[in-house]
């Protein structure tokens, strides 16, 4: 229902129907202020649903699809912790009030609309989230869609501090640095004398504002805003209208009030050292320049003013990140330590070193990458960064797909800057990499013996690689041999290989007038396991002659002969044309008398007076011979071409040169008629020398550097052949370089030692519960009260002061050292700790896709898991014909595996461990759970594009099962990953729904799962959908559940619990359809028709039956007259690269379920 609205007065839309106003369900409040105050107050979401049940069908159907769904009340259970819900019904509601509130999410001015149904989603922090979620392309009446937009919502926010909200801590001393005071005019004072800049936040706790709320939540309860106060001098005022009298706080705040006298909390003012203002602002919104996160607030601070001078300290160190993956075949790893925060106060030394540990996959010292023991230093008053470099090993890994090292940061002697980041780790990828043809297209010239391919391993060696390469006619069938061979290329083994294809015919002989006629060489994998990579599969070999005539001129094939038989005054021409430079022996013969036989040449013209004869000529690249004939007969035969080339020899290309002499050697051919000439040009002067050599074949040439510094020099070798007729032609060589290095000594600083130091006393892994009891720790103390303190503990520990015990969930990884004491009847004790907290692995972050598996591996279910960086764990389980969403907990873990608990509502779901090879796990049921990584960007831009896959069900003792094929097309974005499926079962039902690709067991392979419910909830289907390396499509561990009865569309007298596997491949259009052309449609295996693709349009040649084929899917459908004169429909999908197509056709209900309900549909070619 839409409704109008105009200033001051609101309108009621034409009412659409009447009926009976729907109280708010189960679990809604209709209190929308208060909720929203207790969500504030207590951390939670809100999502708030604007409705009008009495007057909207819409609104009804909203709540009848989605909120009666089945399926909400487990997904409520699963957010019950973190989301309050508010039903604002106009039905139920003040007509003044509901509009009041509802028309706050409205658009459009002074004409406002609004139409509901409408849901609006509130942050923690008491923000909106935008856009708000309406009912377009029918996401408010489906409970699937509606439910993931809301929980991509509640994703967003899953960074902002939970709990009840933290009001700072407050001082009514001024001059405390980074305390919140209640003193405006003393610590404005303070900060002058001081010359320390000072920042009011004007403020009013005692009434409900969202804003405020919002900013102390997002920025003061952070740790980031904590790590910037600790490192800054600066003072803090709190003019908070609840805690000092309303005329003092007016005196203050309305100093800074706006143009029209009033002011918006909560404000912020920012006075420098001098004591001047340099901003004000709004801390938080809800429009542009919301500051409701630290890092936004404290760029603003930043940008307001100069801060050098102002950070104390020492600062921060630590790597950049926490890991990196590299490819086995990069030389080394580059890992980055950072300085920042502080004033860099001291010199600082840290110790960085390479470190195997204990995975199962771990890399090994010496074998995988080189050890590394190394300091890098900061002087005092240095901040930014330093590299280390770690050398990675030839030697190639055949066992396991990758290998994991650690990079550790440790303090030296008398450092005294915090850690940050302390362990960065190095997974290093061994795959199978990539095979393919090094081109996809050669250019063989007639005259050759054989065309050479090459295929080429590259990006990885892992396992043993064979792929078949075939070659396949196209014009120039009559020109090659055919082959079919295989390349392997053993595990560990990287390079090229050669394939000579062997040419015939007139193919062989140089002079034959090829024009252009094509073959092709085709890879394949040669085995179903292969795991590499296909590239370039498809090469395209052209054959290509160098000779072309014009007139009378003919090629007599059976002689290698070109023949002028008879002639009138027409002018002919032979031509032929050098590739290279070189020699051309050729025979020619003029016939008959009169007339005129001459050869054209570079520079020369000249007549034959006799009947026969042989000359060498000598050409330059891209000059031609041509033999120009009028009113005789004759013949040209070509017989030979010599290449001629120089090559040169020593020093090689790019050579470093120490020395300022070197010897230039080359070689040319062996022939009396050739002249050498040194040309060489040294850096800056680009015009080169010359230096004649003279005719031997291989030649010397010393060369002395005279110019002192580092320079380049090029050279390169030209030469002068000659021939017969007069002819004469210069040849190039190839441009070589040589580096003249500057010679000087370079002395090498050593870095100082380190002092070895133990290890610390405490070892805890981020986002794990720890709990380290400190009772036997600490010396005793008599007394029978002891009470217990601690310091410096990482941030989500805490100590119990009866107990002695710490606890909690550390949140910051680094090293920290604390002081804890225990007290008693006057006497003390204490001890230091050092406790490090590893960082959270980057194979536990992230987003991953699984799925459920039965005792028979046959998929029951799927599942998304998110792991935020702050270490929030939420997900979504479908299974069983129920969506829920999960909420999580770490329970336990280390650095080769974490462990979490996920839950739906207060119900324990399952137990998943997450390690480096992915993630396993069990549910409540027993069933296992497997998942993994989605794929990054990079990764998917190698799968991304269109599919086709065919589904056949199997099942024992089942006569009325579905005989013929299902289908499924699904889409997988180059942008996110994202799958989006769609297709037809074969008794028609039809299938849909979205995933994210993620990675597969083998290298280059990819999967998704599909699970969805069926038949009103009582059925279902399901099955892993995995991409392999050459773009082939296995759809396997499927089932297909049909309860039978009504609920069925087809065979509705009988069930069955089918297996369902497949077969597909990527998805592209041919580049011409004609490829169908005389293709063939079965049904059950019985020809019925002809498929015609005259002029790129497909048709059935049959009469009674029609074809139509959906070229941007390869969806196809149609109907034919089966053998009982009974007209039936069918449809099925076409997969180009498989050339097939397969799908159903309907059969009729026999009523006894002893017959299929459908039958196959082939397309075969």
């Amino acid at each position: 229902m839409k409704y109008g609205m105009t200033v001051g007065s609101i309108a009621a839309a034409l009412l659409l129907c009447a009926g009976a106003a729907v109280a708010a369900p189960r679990g809604w409040s209709t209190d929308y202020q208060g909720t929203r105050a207790a969500a504030r107050a207590a951390g939670k979401h809100v999502l708030l649903a604007i409705v009008d049940s009495a007057n909207c069908y819409a609104s009804r159907a909203f709540k009848r699809n989605v909120i009666d769904n089945e399926g909400w009340a487990d997904w409520r259970e699963g957010n019950a912790e973190s989301l309050l819900l508010v039903w604002w019904d106009r039905a139920e509601i003040p007509e003044r009030t509901w509009s009041e509130t509802a028309f706050l999410f409205s658009s459009g001015g002074e004409s406002a609309s609004l139409s509901t149904p409408l849901v609006a989603v509130f942050s923690p922090d008491g923000m909106l989230a935008v856009p708000v979620i309406d009912n377009a392309e029918g996401v408010l009446l489906d409970f699937d869609a509606f439910t993931e937009a809301v929980d991509e919502r509640l994703e967003a926010w899953a960074d902002v501090p939970s709990g009840a909200l933290a009001w700072p801590t407050l001082t009514s001393a001024s001059g405390l640095r980074a305390r919140w005071s209640l003193d405006y005019y003393g610590s404005r004072e303070k900060g002058f004398a001081k010359q320390w800049p000072v920042l009011v936040a004007i403020v009013d706790s005692g009434v409900a504002s969202a804003t405020t709320e919002a900013w102390v939540r997002g920025v003061l309860m952070s740790e980031e805003w904590q790590d910037w106060l600790d490192s800054t001098n600066i003072l803090l005022v709190w003019w908070d209208r609840a805690k000092i009298s309303r005329a003092q706080w007016d005196k203050v705040a309305f100093l800074f009030a706006s143009g029209e006298g009033g002011i918006v909390l909560p404000q912020m003012v920012l006075f420098d050292t001098n004591g001047l203002k340099v901003d004000q602002f709004l801390a938080v919104n809800n429009g542009d320049n919301n500051l409701s996160s630290a890092g936004d607030f404290i760029d603003r601070l930043d940008e307001a003013m100069e801060w050098d001078g102002l950070q104390i300290g020492p600062g921060w160190v630590g790597f950049t990140d926490p890991a990196q993956t590299v490819s086995a075949t990069t030389n080394a790893v580059t890992v980055t330590v950072k300085r920042w925060g502080g004033a860099s106060e001291g010199a600082q030394t840290f110790r960085v070193f390479t470190v195997s540990g204990s995975e199962t996959n771990a890399a090994v010292a010496g074998i995988h990458y080189k050890s590394v023991n190394a300091s890098v230093s900061w002087a005092a008053g240095e901040s930014g960064e330093k590299t280390v470099i770690v050398p990675l090993l030839d030697g190639a890994d055949v066992i396991v797909t990758q290998r994991v090292f650690h990079v550790r940061l440790e303090k030296g002697a008398g450092t005294t800057a915090k850690l940050g980041t302390t362990n960065h780790t190095v997974t290093v990828d061994y795959a199978p990499g990539v095979i393919g043809f090094t081109t996809n297209a050669l250019t063989v010239y007639a005259g050759s013996d054989y065309a050479e391919v090459t295929v080429r391993r590259s990006g990885g060696v892992l396992g043993k690689q064979t792929v078949t390469l075939k070659t396949h006619a196209g014009t120039a069938a009559a020109y090659f041999k055919t082959v079919t061979t295989n390349l392997v290329w053993a595990s560990g083994e990287l390079g090229d290989k050669q394939v000579r294809i062997p040419l015939q015919g007139d193919a062989l002989d140089f002079g034959a007038p090829l024009t252009g006629q094509v073959f092709y060489a085709v890879l394949s994998p040669a085995a179903t396991n292969m795991t590499a990579r296909l590239s370039i599969t498809n090469q395209v070999i052209t054959l290509q002659g160098s000779a072309s005539s014009a007139g009378d001129w003919k090629y007599d094939s059976s002689n290698g002969v070109w023949r002028v038989a008879s002639n009138t005054s027409q002018a002919s021409a032979l031509t032929w044309g050098a590739r290279e430079g070189g020699w051309l022996t050729f025979a020619w013969h003029k016939i008959t008398s009169g007339g005129t036989l001459a050869a054209a040449l570079p520079g020369v013209v000249t007549n034959t007076a006799v009947t026969d004869v042989t000359n060498r000529v000598a050409l330059a690249q891209g000059t031609n011979v041509v033999w120009m004939l009028t009113n005789c007969t004759a013949t040209v035969k070509l017989l030979r071409w010599e290449s001629a080339q120089v090559q040169l020899r020593a020093p090689a290309d790019g050579f470093s040169a120490t020395n300022k002499i070197v010897t230039l050697s080359w070689e040319v051919p062996s022939d009396s008629v050739v002249t050498s000439y040194l040309y060489y040009a040294q850096s800056p002067d680009p015009m080169p020398m010359q230096q004649h050599v003279g005719v031997a074949v291989t030649n010397q040439v010393s060369y002395t550097n005279a110019t002192p510094g580092a320079v380049e020099f090029k050279w390169h070798v030209e030469m002068d052949i000659h021939g017969d007729l007069q002819t004469t032609a210069r040849v190039v060589g190839p441009t070589w370089s040589i580096n003249f290095l500057k010679r000087k000594e370079v002395s090498v600083a050593v870095p100082p030692p380190i002092a070895d130091k133990a290890s610390p006393n405490i070892v805890l892994y981020q986002y794990v519960p720890a709990r380290i009891p400190m009772a036997e720790r600490l010396k005793a103390v008599h007394g029978a009260a002891r009470r217990y303190t601690a310091k410096g503990l990482p941030r989500g520990l805490k100590i119990d002061a009866s107990t002695g015990i710490i606890a909690g969930t550390p949140k910051r990884a680094g090293t920290f050292r604390a002081t804890v004491k225990t007290t008693a009847a006057g006497a003390a004790s204490a001890v230091e700790l050092e406790i490090e907290v590893l960082p959270c692995p980057a194979f536990a972050l992230g987003e991953f896709q699984g799925v459920v598996l039965d005792e028979a591996s046959r998929v029951r279910g799927a599942l998304v898991l998110k792991v935020s960086k702050s270490g929030a764990l939420s997900g979504k389980l479908e299974s069983g014909g129920r969506r829920q969403s999960l909420r999580g907990a770490w329970v336990d873990g280390n650095g080769q595996a974490r462990t979490v608990r996920l839950s739906a509502g207060r119900v324990e779901a399952m137990v998943l461990t997450l390690t480096p090879e992915g993630v396993g796990g069990v549910t409540v049921e027993g069933w296992r759970v497997l998942a993994r990584q989605v794929l990054s960007q990079q990764a998917v831009q190698q799968i991304a594009g269109a599919y086709t896959t065919v589904l056949r069900a199997e099942a024992d003792d089942t006569p009325g099962l579905p005989a013929g094929y299902g289908f499924v097309t699904y889409t997988v974005a180059s942008r996110t990953g994202s799958v989006k499926y769609g297709g037809v079962l074969a008794d028609g039902t039809r299938v849909s729904g979205s995933a994210k690709i993620a990675a597969g067991d083998g290298a280059g392979t990819a999967f998704f799962p599909i699970y969805k419910s069926l038949y009103a909830r009582r059925g279902e289907v399901s099955g892993v959908v995995t991409s392999l390396p050459d773009s082939s499509v296995v759809f396997g561990q499927g089932g297909w559940v049909n309860p039978g009865g009504g609920g069925s569309r087809q065979g509705s007298r009988v069930s069955f619990d089918a297996a369902l596997d497949g077969v597909g491949a990527r998805y592209a259009q041919p580049a011409d359809w004609r490829v169908l052309d005389g293709a063939w449609l079965t049904a059950d295996g019985r020809p019925f028709a002809t498929l015609s693709a005259a002029g790129g349009k497909l048709l059935a040649q049959t009469a009674g039956v029609t074809f139509s084929l959906t070229k941007q899917s390869g969806i196809f459908a149609g109907r034919f007259t089966d053998e009982t004169n009974t007209a039936r429909t069918f449809k099925g999908v076409y997969m180009p690269t498989l050339l097939y197509g397969a799908g159903f056709y309907l059969c009729p209900d026999s009523g006894d379920g002893a017959t299929p309900c459908s039958l196959p549909v082939e397309l075969e070619q």
